[in-house]
């Protein structure tokens, strides 16, 4: 325990499920596959607006479907009036629909993109980079990697649930992946390191003084390569159905944000679209939540890929609840630095019985084990001192966390950000703790207890519950008090269906569609 303690400057364990995947470097993927499921190469979200909202798809009872359970059926589609032809349908327009699509016209294959949105990027305008093993950036840093460990260490934290020659795949072929994305105008910023890993986290290039995100940039120019590579983009266009004469894929029907039906026939069709981690009824079905729960970024990622699959005939992953869980974040917040920054710090971490439920620097040697342990919870809260706000914005947070808020930099507009919150019911403040309990419908003599109780592991430096680092021990010994209600953040859904090593989807006799 005291080791890992030596690294509280480094946030977070790196979710090792993001390399720009094998829809950009596997140069035999796109060919002769019916199915294919493209994942995201992202890791960490910086600040983003959403490009347009789009309503979630609601379940269709009398739709017919490959699933009898109206959580899965499709939405009805009418017949269609247009017909267009294609060697391949990129299902999704965020960075691994785009990437997919440049590298298919690439590879000479007329390709058409459906984007439910109005402009192109998803969720990859709010991503800060990616994974990445043995590239140049590393090799001319002099950071060695050993595969056969890394491998090892993978599936040992993961206990073997994924398949080793998927993660084989992904991560052997991540420094191609780079060379590629710079080969098509795509840049870099910087090579860093999150929470206990290597250096092996990349970042988009980006001018800090610019108004627009670093996702947002590199979007930008995913968007222009698939433009420049001559592939066609229908936006406000969803997929509706995945077509089949005799078992094989025959095409897409996609229905555009007026009504009209176009008919696409093509033999491959990549579902690119972003999970279902804004359905609440998925992840109550999946994922088991049963607190409050955000997904930063664009809206419209409510299972659609997952539908259109189970509905073609693919399977679910042994573990579609699967989540990249981060850690609790002000609810009403979106990923935005002055709130993520504030909701992560190791201040006093509480859920609905007034109880700490983590060691909260957990979050800054791991941010999934801060996830899991708010998301078992039914409430979760943090509660600050005004001191500790102004001390934020005046001198800078506790601890870095991710690549958005360092130790010594100040934080700006973070008590502006909590006023608003508090007309909007996620955050309240009051001069006493039994008010500002009440405020919240917490019991004040529970809160009162606990925060007695941490303010004398303060005195003594020492937290025999959690083992808390004594550096981040600071007590809440003045007023006014700020108590924020969270929701659990996650940036995806992961392993939705069953793919082989060529990412194509698999049917229930384990073969690809």
């Amino acid at each position: 325990m005291n080791n890992r303690r030596k690294q509280h400057t480094d946030q977070g364990e790196k979710a090792l499920q993001e390399p720009l995947q094998r829809e950009i470097s596997r140069r035999s993927m796109l060919f002769g596959t019916g199915i294919a499921v493209a994942g995201v190469a992202t890791a960490g979200l910086v600040g983003c607006s959403p490009a347009e909202p789009s309503p979630p798809a609601a379940p269709a009872a009398d739709q017919t479907t490959g699933t009898t359970d109206d959580l899965w059926a499709l939405d009805p589609v009418g017949e269609p009036t247009e017909t267009l032809e294609a060697d391949l349908v990129v299902i999704g327009g965020g960075g691994t629909g785009l990437a997919a699509a440049t590298m298919a016209q690439q590879l000479g294959l007329s390709t058409v993109v459906l984007e439910k949105l109005g402009t192109p990027g998803g969720s990859y305008i709010c991503t800060e980079g990616m994974f990445v093993f043995d590239s140049h950036w590393q090799k001319e840093a002099g950071v060695v990697g050993d595969f056969d460990t890394l491998l090892a260490r993978l599936m040992d934290y993961h206990h073997w649930i994924p398949r080793p020659e998927l993660y084989r795949t992904f991560v052997m072929e991540t420094a191609e992946t780079v060379d590629w994305c710079e080969s098509i105008g795509c840049e870099y910023g910087m090579l860093a390191t999150i929470g206990e890993t290597p250096q092996s986290f990349l970042a988009w290039k980006h001018d800090p003084n610019s108004d627009s995100s670093p996702g947002s940039e590199f979007a930008a120019s995913l968007a222009q390569a698939a433009e420049d590579a001559g592939a066609q983009m229908l936006f406000q266009t969803s997929g509706k159905k995945i077509l089949r004469e005799n078992g094989a894929v025959a095409g897409v029907l996609a229905e555009d944000s007026g009504g009209i039906v176009t008919q696409i026939n093509a033999p491959a069709v990549l579902i690119a679209t972003g999970g279902y981690g804004q359905s609440e009824e998925m992840l109550k079905e999946l994922a088991h939540f049963i607190g409050k729960a955000v997904e930063p970024g664009t809206p419209g990622r409510v299972g659609d890929g997952m539908k259109l699959g189970l509905d073609a005939g693919a399977q679910l992953w042994d573990y579609p609840g699967t989540l990249p869980l981060l850690g609790p974040l002000v609810a009403g917040a979106g990923w935005e630095p002055p709130m993520v920054i504030t909701s992560f710090q190791p201040t006093l971490w509480i859920n609905q019985d007034c109880e700490r439920f983590i060691g909260e620097d957990t979050l800054l040697i791991n941010f999934t084990y801060a996830g899991q342990a708010a998301k078992n919870q039914e409430r979760t809260f943090s509660l600050l001192t005004e001191a500790e706000i102004d001390r934020f914005e005046q001198e800078g947070p506790y601890a870095d966390i991710f690549t958005m808020g360092h130790v010594g930099t100040p934080v700006k507009g973070v008590k502006e950000r909590l006023e608003q919150l508090s007309a909007e019911g996620t955050v309240f403040i009051a001069d006493t703790l039994d008010d500002v309990a009440a405020l919240a419908g917490l019991d004040p003599a529970a809160l009162r207890a606990c925060v007695e109780q941490y303010n004398g592991y303060c005195a003594t430096g020492v937290d025999p519950e959690f083992n808390k680092a004594a550096q981040y021990l600071n007590p809440l010994d003045s007023s006014p008090y700020y108590l924020l209600e969270k929701a659990v953040c996650f940036t995806g859904s992961g392993g939705c269906l069953k793919v082989d090593t060529e990412m194509r989807c698999l049917d229930a006799d384990r073969q690809p569609i």
